[in-house]
């Protein structure tokens, strides 16, 4: 009696069918073992392509419903500020000025017809300056406050050629019902970055923020600081510091707390190996802007 060869190893065959997970091939005979063997390579190679090509297909898929590649506006921004390096800051003011109204434009186009938030705006912002690199930078900062029925966002970005050298500006939005407008745009304090510290004004009828900032150039970064003010129509300063050394600044309630050292006591103390003496300045909140209450000593930092 002929001898029947059987080959047991379970081979999976696939098929397209929707919902079939696999058949089962069993080989009885040389011809059909032939066949799962082929089969079974087959699935190999199905499997390794889902292993390489999938992540890579999925990602591919992310891309494309995020927008794909960087918009053509981050390589605008950039090919216009590789300007900037080794230029002062007076002879920068053209292209920074150029870099500025390509950036607000931009901005005010992408989000007229529509709500939206300030973390959509400071994310579309960072996208603008995604493409620059050392030693070009770009960074943004960004708060939201009802207003009337509607929504105000803040929102603002610093642009960096140098540590030292460095330009901001700072725009609010009016956002709600399905559009949004800018109504105001100013420019803080140059050779700083830029923060924002949202304050509770409304017993002021306006919008009250505090922007500031540090400028670095030396042993301790130098702080500066403004109060804004808008009311519906415009965007004003109403208190500003300069410089303050070593400076950190703090806001409780309606007080707004300045830490600061004396630069000659600062050089003189350490100087002589001594811990410098800092000092803290506690403003009060008023309709006018901040009113000096005390200054105090305290301990360096």
């Amino acid at each position: 009696m002929e001898k029947t060869e059987v080959d047991s190893t379970l081979k999976l065959q696939f098929s397209p069918r929707p919902g079939w997970s696999g058949r089962i091939c069993v080989s009885h005979n040389r011809s059909n073992s032939k066949r799962c063997r082929q089969l079974r390579l087959l699935a190999v190679v199905a499997v390794a392509l889902t292993v390489f090509f999938g992540p890579a297909h999925a990602s591919a898929r992310r891309r494309k419903k995020r927008g794909g590649k960087p918009p053509a506006m981050s390589a605008r921004v950039l090919q216009i500020a590789q300007q900037l390096p080794g230029a002062t800051l007076d002879d920068a003011q053209p292209t920074a000025r150029k870099i500025e109204h390509l950036v607000l434009a931009d901005l005010d186009q992408w989000s007229a017809s529509r709500t939206v938030s300030f973390v959509e705006v400071r994310s579309h912002l960072e996208q603008d300056f995604s493409l620059l690199t050392d030693p070009l930078s770009g960074s943004a900062a960004s708060f939201e406050q009802p207003w009337h029925g509607e929504t105000l966002i803040v929102a603002g970005y610093t642009l960096g050629w140098s540590n030292y050298d460095r330009v901001n500006v700072i725009a609010i939005y009016r956002t709600g019902k399905g559009s949004t407008r800018r109504i105001a745009t100013i420019n803080f304090v140059p050779r700083t970055d830029l923060r924002f510290i949202p304050l509770a004004g409304s017993s002021f009828g306006s919008l009250r923020f505090i922007a500031y900032g540090w400028r670095f150039g030396m042993s301790e970064p130098r702080l500066t600081a403004a109060l804004y003010s808008f009311d519906g129509k415009s965007l004003r300063r109403l208190w500003e510091r300069r410089d303050a050394f070593a400076g950190k600044i703090s806001v409780l309630g309606e007080k707004v707390m300045i830490r600061y050292v004396d630069e000659q006591q600062f050089i003189n103390s350490t100087s002589a190996g001594d811990a410098p003496q800092a000092h803290e300045a506690i403003y009060q909140l008023t309709r006018a802007g901040l009113k000096l209450l005390s200054i105090q000593p305290v301990r360096f930092p």
